[in-house]
Formats: structure tokens, C-alpha cells, sequence
């Protein structure tokens, strides 16, 4: 763009009089095109969310997945347990119940977010449970839905089932197809990639 407006200004008397305002017009043109405003959408708590446009992150006639899916893809700032329930932050738990609230679902706590393992035992006290849990076959069957809430137990903790941690489905992940052409899967988590192998962990659908 400089070189083209530097050739519309003729050699002679007046070159280099007139360069400056050619160099001008250069650098201001190349500003316009930099400094266009990118819109930045929020949620209504001011959340960014991410790849959703402002009409579509919230709709009343969305199915509760398609609800919750939405807004497993808010992003928050920062984890902190201290923090959990303040705007922009969060931990495992509060990520969840801040997500399921929007959409009436509060885990049996409507102010506040239970932990884990008490998000857990309510699962199973309202027999929202899906059979066979994170396993393999539950994936390549496509039998987990995006909203469901996995949960990781086995600590000595004396909480229920020793339940330490809960994650949230967001979908699928398609790495390929195998030696007989079937699909191989893999699960998507609201907080990033397949980071847990499925061996049978308990999974909720509230």
C-alpha cells in the first residue's frame, strides 16, 4: 500500500514537499484496517463465551442439553476454590452447578455450589445415573451425552463413594477410523481434551 501511494506522487520540485502526506495516508489507511473493534461477547454474568454469537448462547426454546452445552463454553478466568463462587472464578464443582443453575438444575443447593461428591450422591438419590458409567462401550456407542457430569471416586476422603473431582461432557471427539472402518471416539470435557480413561467412572445426567 505505502510503495503503490509513494508512486502516485510524481519525481520533480515538489517531491519531496508532497512525501510526507503520501507516507501519511499510507500509515492511516494500514491504522483503519488494524483498528477495526472486534465485538466481544459476554453472558449476562459477563462471562466471555466463546464461539457463540450473542443471539444464539441463550434461547428459551433450546433443550436443556443444548442449554447446558452452551454454557459449558463460557469461559472463566480462574480456577480458586477460596473464590469458587465469585464472578470469574470457579473449581470443578462451581464450574458445574454454575453451568446446570442457568438452566433450574442446582444439584439440590439453590445458592450455593455443593462439592463434588455431594453433586454425586444427589445423582444417584434421584436415580440420574447413566449405566456403565465412562466406559468404552458407552463412548463408541455414542451413549454419554454432552451435560452429563463425570465423576471420580475412590478416595479416602469420607465423602460419598470417596468422590474427589467431577468433570462435565461437552461431546465427542473423532480421532480416525479403525482396521474394520468403525469409528474411534473419544470424549470432549467442558475444561479441555480427553484427559480420563474410561474405566467404568460414575457418570450423572441431572
Amino acid at each position: 500500500m505505502i510503495i503503490l501511494l509513494k508512486n502516485t506522487c510524481k519525481r520533480g520540485a515538489w517531491f519531496y514537499e508532497k512525501r510526507f502526506y503520501c507516507l501519511l495516508a499510507a500509515v492511516l489507511m494500514a491504522g483503519a484496517c488494524i483498528c477495526v473493534p472486534v465485538a466481544e461477547v459476554k453472558a449476562e454474568d459477563g462471562h466471555n463465551i466463546d464461539s457463540y454469537d450473542n443471539d444464539d448462547w441463550y434461547d428459551s426454546d433450546d433443550s436443556p442439553t443444548d442449554m447446558v452445552l452452551d454454557l459449558s463454553n463460557v469461559t472463566i478466568d480462574k480456577t480458586s476454590q477460596p473464590k469458587r463462587m465469585q464472578e470469574k472464578f470457579y473449581d470443578c464443582s462451581s464450574l458445574v452447578w454454575k453451568s446446570y443453575h442457568k438452566n433450574g438444575v442446582n444439584f439440590g443447593m439453590a445458592y450455593y455450589a455443593p462439592v463434588a461428591a455431594d453433586m454425586g450422591k444427589w445423582c444417584a438419590q434421584h436415580k440420574k445415573l447413566v449405566s456403565g458409567g465412562l466406559s468404552q462401550a458407552n463412548i463408541q456407542n455414542m451413549k454419554l451425552n454432552p451435560g452429563d457430569v463425570m465423576f471420580e471416586t475412590g478416595q479416602k476422603n469420607g465423602r460419598y463413594k470417596g468422590i474427589y473431582h467431577v468433570e462435565m461432557i461437552t461431546g465427542y471427539i473423532f480421532y480416525g477410523f479403525d482396521g474394520n472402518g468403525k469409528a474411534e471416539l473419544g470424549i470432549q470435557w467442558a475444561t479441555g481434551d480427553e484427559k480420563y480413561y474410561p474405566m467404568g467412572q460414575m457418570v450423572g445426567r441431572p
